[in-house]
C-alpha cells in the first residue's frame, strides 16, 4: 500500500490546521501597557500635605472672614460710639454756655439789686436834722467868734456820715478853746471830726473844721 507523507500539504479549509494556525499565531495588544512606578515616602508626604493644606484652606478662609465680620462689627460699634460721644459734648457745650448766660443774667440782677438796695437805704435811712445841726452851730456864733462859713454836704455812701463844713475867724486862742468846748456840750449829735488853725495877719486866727452829724 502506498501511505502517505506525513508533512504532505493538508487542504487549506481543513479544520485542523485552522485550529492549529490560531493557536500558534501571537496575540497583539492593541490597548496601551500600563507600568507600575513605585511610590516613594516623600510623594506620599507631600500628598498627605496638599490634602491636608485642602481641608485646611477653606477652615483658615472661613476664620478669617468671620474675623474680618467682627472687625467691621467692632468698627460700626466704635462709630456708632462716637457718634454719641460728638452728640453729648454738643450738649454739655450747650448746657455750659446757658449757664454762662444765666449766671450773667444773676450777676446782672445782683448789680440791679444792689443799686435797688442802696437807693432804699438812702430813703429809709435816719434823715440829717439840718435845720437843728446849722442851728446848733450858728449859735456858737459871736463877736469874739465869727462864723464865715456853714457848708453841707450829703454822704457819699451809706456808710458815710452827712457832714458840715465850718469857717470862722476867731479873736484869740481862747476864743477857739471856747469853740471846742461848746462842742463837746452838743457830741450827742454832732461830732468834731477835725479842725485846723491859722494865725492871720491882723492877728487873728482862722478856723477850719469838719463836723459830722450823728
Amino acid at each position: 500500500m502506498n501511505e502517505e507523507p506525513r508533512n504532505a500539504l493538508l487542504p487549506v479549509d481543513d479544520p485542523s490546521l485552522q485550529e492549529f494556525g490560531w493557536r500558534n499565531t501571537p496575540r497583539i495588544n492593541f490597548a496601551p501597557e500600563r507600568r507600575v512606578v513605585p511610590t516613594s515616602p516623600f510623594v506620599v508626604l507631600v500628598l498627605i500635605l496638599l490634602l491636608i493644606e485642602i481641608v485646611s484652606v477653606p477652615i483658615i478662609y472661613g476664620r478669617l472672614r468671620s474675623a474680618q465680620d467682627e472687625a467691621l462689627a467692632a468698627k460700626d460699634r466704635l462709630e456708632n460710639v462716637e457718634g454719641v460721644l460728638m452728640q453729648e459734648l454738643a450738649a454739655t457745650d450747650d448746657v455750659t454756655a446757658r449757664i454762662g448766660e444765666v449766671n450773667e443774667e444773676i450777676n446782672q440782677v445782683v448789680q440791679q439789686s444792689a443799686g435797688v438796695f442802696e437807693v432804699y437805704n438812702r430813703l429809709t435811712q435816719h434823715r440829717p436834722d439840718w435845720a437843728a445841726s446849722l442851728q446848733a452851730l450858728l449859735q456858737a456864733d459871736s463877736e469874739e467868734f465869727r462864723i464865715n462859713r456853714l457848708e453841707a454836704n450829703a454822704p457819699a455812701s451809706v456808710e458815710s456820715p452827712s457832714q458840715i463844713n465850718l469857717s470862722a475867724t476867731a479873736a484869740g486862742a481862747n476864743t477857739i478853746g471856747g469853740f471846742l468846748d461848746y462842742m463837746g456840750a452838743v457830741d450827742d449829735f454832732l461830732d468834731l471830726a477835725s479842725w485846723n488853725t491859722a494865725l492871720t495877719s491882723s492877728n487873728r486866727t482862722t478856723l477850719d473844721a469838719v463836723v459830722n452829724l450823728k
